[in-house]
């Protein structure tokens, strides 16, 4: 409901100094932003669908993550609201910028998410949901540089935890894939 009163209010784009970055193309920078806004605008035709997408992806992602915390906590309704409502506060400060901010703070809630579901409970499913959060993270902004040794520590964690062959395996290969991402990306 939040998010779609803050698109019926306002999906004009802010455009800051460093948006034209984004806009443009840039070498230096990830290259995901980039081209989703040129996709955007090659299929709508404006920045407003930038906006209107970001904004709709940040209200998935805060429905996901409550949801997983409710669940794997057993949440009541009440708590629920507050950790949504306070997940969806700062939004209102930055859902129109045209900056990483938005896709970036909607990635880190799934890739917590995701993380909090591996570790309570290892599938392959949950492996490979955060194993592409991280991935689109680091394909949004340089900043996240950080995530390959958490990654790592956490899927050696995992992977002291889990004894079986099978995912001991799955679990090494998704540390050579972040290894071999790094080598390619520096």
């Amino acid at each position: 409901i939040g998010i779609l009163t803050i698109l019926f209010y306002s999906a004009d784009p802010q455009i800051y100094p460093d948006s034209n970055r984004y806009l443009n193309g840039n070498l230096y920078d990830p290259p995901m932003y980039s081209t989703i806004i040129a996709i955007m605008q090659l299929v709508f035709g404006s920045l407003n669908s930038v906006v209107v997408l970001q904004t709709l992806f940040i209200g998935f992602s805060i429905i996901n993550f409550t949801r997983t915390v409710a669940v794997l906590f057993k949440l009541d309704l009440t708590i629920k609201i507050l950790v949504s409502i306070f997940l969806f506060l700062p939004v209102i400060q930055f859902y129109r910028h045209l900056l990483t901010e938005p896709f970036c703070y909607a990635f880190s809630l799934l890739f917590v998410s995701f993380v909090f579901r591996l570790i309570l409970n290892f599938n392959y499913q949950n492996l490979i949901w955060s194993s592409c959060s991280v991935v689109f993270l680091l394909l949004t902004r340089n900043q996240f540089i950080f995530l390959y040794p958490v990654i790592i520590i956490l899927y050696i964690g995992i992977l002291m935890l889990n004894n079986s062959k099978k995912k001991s395996w799955l679990l090494i290969s998704f540390i050579s894939i972040f290894l071999i991402h790094n080598t390619l990306i520096n």
